[in-house]
């Protein structure tokens, strides 16, 4: 019985570990995506300019990702706005 009872600790242990662990990566991705979101979407935007042959519009990727941030910065009372 009591081998049994040592069993269930481990497999509930085990559990709140791995759930431990699932919750510090999720968290760890969204501070990553918060903080480099728009560096990122300025580098896919480049990116995807140039596989389709253009020129990219902005210049330089700083010049991009200001671009974003400018174009992203809303408050509710341009909610509805594009």
């Amino acid at each position: 019985m009591n081998q049994i009872s040592n069993v269930k600790i481990r497999r509930a242990q085990s559990l709140t570990e791995y759930l431990i662990l699932v919750c510090l990566i999720a968290a760890g991705s969204v501070a990553l995506v918060t903080q480099f979101g728009n560096v990122i979407r300025a580098q896919m935007s480049s990116a995807a300019y140039e596989l389709a042959g253009q020129a990219q519009e902005g210049g330089s990727a700083k010049d991009t990702v200001q671009g974003i941030e400018k174009k992203t910065k809303r408050g509710l009372d341009d909610f509805w706005k594009d």
